[in-house]
């Protein structure tokens, strides 16, 4: 599908599930997402079936090597040519899998889906994936509170924006 230097990434399939499943529901995954339950088969399947039959629901795979190191999705919402998007590494993926994962679902983004903007958002305890957006050129927009999972206390959230044309001026200052 979309490939760089540091990897690509692929449509994820039904034959992925299993696997995102595991990664997802590892507790250090767990530890950093919105909702930190424990997703159990059938609500990984119910959510998969959704997500894949929507056309404005995009579900990844990052590979390198041949070797699947992460997932990430990227949502259009109401506003033509914006997208959100979500990501997480496999537990053990080596060091620097996650500014490659970015980047390539961004070449993906802005390349092949002709996207405009990417959003996304981090728990502000979150420091890895705030350097992760901040390294990308993502700037921040803004920070919002939602409670927790539980609803018993409030968190921080940091919101960030990526246009097309920053990443489009950094990636051609970097060179090939």
């Amino acid at each position: 599908m979309s490939s760089g230097s540091g990897g690509a990434v692929r449509r994820m399939t039904a034959d992925d599930l299993a696997r995102v499943l595991r990664w997802r529901n590892h507790p250090d995954v767990r530890a950093c997402m919105f909702t930190r339950h424990e997703i159990s088969p059938q609500e990984h399947a119910q959510w998969f079936a959704g997500a894949d039959a929507d056309p404005a629901r995009h579900l990844l795979i990052y590979e390198r090597d041949g070797a699947p190191l992460g997932f990430a999705s990227l949502a259009v919402g109401d506003e033509p040519g914006v997208a959100a998007w979500g990501f997480y590494l496999a537990p053990g993926a080596p060091r620097g899998s996650g500014t490659a994962l970015g980047a390539a679902v961004l070449e993906h983004a802005f390349g092949a889906l002709g996207l405009d903007e990417v959003r996304g958002e981090a728990l502000a305890f979150n420091t890895a994936s705030l350097r992760m957006h901040e390294k990308l050129g993502f700037r921040r927009t803004g920070e919002r509170r939602q409670p927790d999972e539980r609803g018993d206390r409030e968190q921080a959230v940091i919101c960030f924006q990526l246009q097309r044309a920053e990443w489009l001026a950094r990636t051609r200052q970097a060179g090939p």
